[in-house]
Protein backbone atom coordinates (compact mmCIF):
# COMPACT_ATOMS: atom_id res chain seq x y z
CA UNK A 1 0.00 0.00 0.00
CA UNK A 2 1.33 3.51 -0.87
CA UNK A 3 1.04 7.30 -0.61
CA UNK A 4 2.46 9.04 -3.32
CA UNK A 5 2.69 12.87 -3.21
CA UNK A 6 3.62 14.92 -6.43
CA UNK A 7 3.53 18.38 -6.67
CA UNK A 8 0.00 19.92 -8.83
CA UNK A 9 0.91 21.27 -12.44
CA UNK A 10 0.53 24.82 -12.80
CA UNK A 11 0.68 25.77 -9.07
CA UNK A 12 3.57 28.18 -8.65
CA UNK A 13 3.88 29.05 -5.22
CA UNK A 14 4.19 25.18 -4.04
CA UNK A 15 0.73 25.34 -1.97
CA UNK A 16 -0.85 22.34 -3.76
CA UNK A 17 0.22 19.53 -4.02
CA UNK A 18 -1.83 15.75 -5.03
CA UNK A 19 -1.65 13.05 -2.71
CA UNK A 20 -1.98 9.68 -4.80
CA UNK A 21 -3.44 6.35 -3.09
CA UNK A 22 -2.18 3.31 -4.41
CA UNK A 23 -5.47 1.70 -3.85
CA UNK A 24 -8.75 3.45 -3.54
CA UNK A 25 -10.45 1.23 -1.45
CA UNK A 26 -8.19 2.88 1.39
CA UNK A 27 -9.70 5.99 1.59
CA UNK A 28 -11.48 5.17 5.32
CA UNK A 29 -8.28 4.40 6.30
CA UNK A 30 -6.78 7.63 4.60
CA UNK A 31 -9.67 9.12 6.67
CA UNK A 32 -9.21 8.42 9.66
CA UNK A 33 -5.48 8.75 9.33
CA UNK A 34 -6.29 12.69 8.63
CA UNK A 35 -8.32 12.41 11.55
CA UNK A 36 -5.90 11.10 14.18
CA UNK A 37 -3.72 13.54 12.49
CA UNK A 38 -5.36 16.68 13.61
CA UNK A 39 -7.63 17.76 10.60
CA UNK A 40 -11.51 17.90 10.72
CA UNK A 41 -14.22 18.79 8.75
CA UNK A 42 -14.66 22.28 7.29
CA UNK A 43 -17.71 21.98 4.48
CA UNK A 44 -17.61 24.48 2.18
CA UNK A 45 -21.10 25.26 0.83
CA UNK A 46 -20.76 24.75 -3.31
CA UNK A 47 -17.93 22.65 -2.81
CA UNK A 48 -18.38 18.96 -4.54
CA UNK A 49 -15.79 17.37 -2.38
CA UNK A 50 -14.81 16.77 1.71
CA UNK A 51 -12.80 19.38 2.97
CA UNK A 52 -10.62 19.06 6.00
CA UNK A 53 -8.36 21.44 7.57
CA UNK A 54 -6.16 21.73 10.46
CA UNK A 55 -4.99 24.18 13.21
CA UNK A 56 -1.78 25.26 11.25
CA UNK A 57 -4.38 25.95 7.90
CA UNK A 58 -3.48 22.77 6.16
CA UNK A 59 -6.12 21.75 3.89
CA UNK A 60 -7.52 18.14 2.38
CA UNK A 61 -9.61 18.56 -0.75
CA UNK A 62 -10.95 14.78 -1.23
CA UNK A 63 -13.15 13.89 -4.18
CA UNK A 64 -15.47 10.90 -2.41
CA UNK A 65 -16.39 9.57 -5.81
CA UNK A 66 -12.23 9.48 -7.50
CA UNK A 67 -10.54 9.10 -3.74
CA UNK A 68 -8.23 12.42 -5.93
CA UNK A 69 -6.54 13.93 -2.59
CA UNK A 70 -5.67 17.72 -3.05
CA UNK A 71 -2.81 18.76 -0.34
CA UNK A 72 -3.04 22.27 -0.02
CA UNK A 73 -0.26 23.67 2.47
CA UNK A 74 -1.08 26.87 4.66
CA UNK A 75 0.26 29.90 2.39
CA UNK A 76 2.10 30.57 6.06
CA UNK A 77 4.35 28.59 5.42
CA UNK A 78 7.65 30.24 3.90
CA UNK A 79 7.66 29.54 0.57
CA UNK A 80 11.05 27.45 0.80
CA UNK A 81 9.38 25.22 3.46
CA UNK A 82 6.23 24.14 1.73
CA UNK A 83 7.68 21.23 0.13
CA UNK A 84 9.05 20.16 3.20
CA UNK A 85 6.19 20.62 5.09
CA UNK A 86 4.09 18.84 2.11
CA UNK A 87 6.38 16.15 2.45
CA UNK A 88 6.11 16.56 6.63
CA UNK A 89 2.45 15.94 6.43
CA UNK A 90 2.52 13.42 4.07
CA UNK A 91 4.77 11.18 6.43
CA UNK A 92 2.17 11.60 9.05
CA UNK A 93 -0.43 10.17 6.99
CA UNK A 94 1.39 7.63 6.38
CA UNK A 95 2.69 6.74 9.84
CA UNK A 96 -0.93 7.03 10.98
CA UNK A 97 -2.26 4.90 8.58
CA UNK A 98 0.32 2.14 9.50
CA UNK A 99 0.87 2.87 13.38
CA UNK A 100 3.30 -0.47 13.20
CA UNK A 101 5.92 2.29 11.68
CA UNK A 102 5.88 4.56 14.78
CA UNK A 103 6.61 1.35 17.01
CA UNK A 104 10.38 1.23 15.66
CA UNK A 105 12.54 3.98 16.83
CA UNK A 106 14.86 3.81 14.15
CA UNK A 107 14.26 2.78 10.89
CA UNK A 108 16.61 0.28 9.10
CA UNK A 109 17.62 -1.48 6.12
CA UNK A 110 14.30 -2.95 5.63
CA UNK A 111 11.68 0.10 7.01
CA UNK A 112 9.71 2.00 4.79
CA UNK A 113 11.26 4.82 3.04
CA UNK A 114 10.43 8.26 4.02
CA UNK A 115 8.10 10.37 1.40
CA UNK A 116 9.77 12.60 -1.35
CA UNK A 117 8.29 14.28 -3.90
CA UNK A 118 8.84 12.71 -7.25
CA UNK A 119 10.50 9.96 -6.41
CA UNK A 120 9.28 6.20 -5.87
CA UNK A 121 6.30 6.71 -3.19
CA UNK A 122 6.85 4.28 -0.14
CA UNK A 123 4.92 1.59 0.19
CA UNK A 124 3.16 0.64 3.24
CA UNK A 125 1.63 -2.91 3.77
CA UNK A 126 -2.11 -3.40 3.99
CA UNK A 127 -2.71 -2.76 7.86
CA UNK A 128 -5.63 -4.97 8.02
Amino acid sequence: MSLALSRQQGCLRALQYRLTLEDSARLPAFLRAAGDTGFHAAPRPGLPALRLVDDNEHELIIVLASARIQLRVSYLVPRDEREACALALTSRFIDAMHPARQDTPARDAHAEPEPSLGEEPPRMPDAD
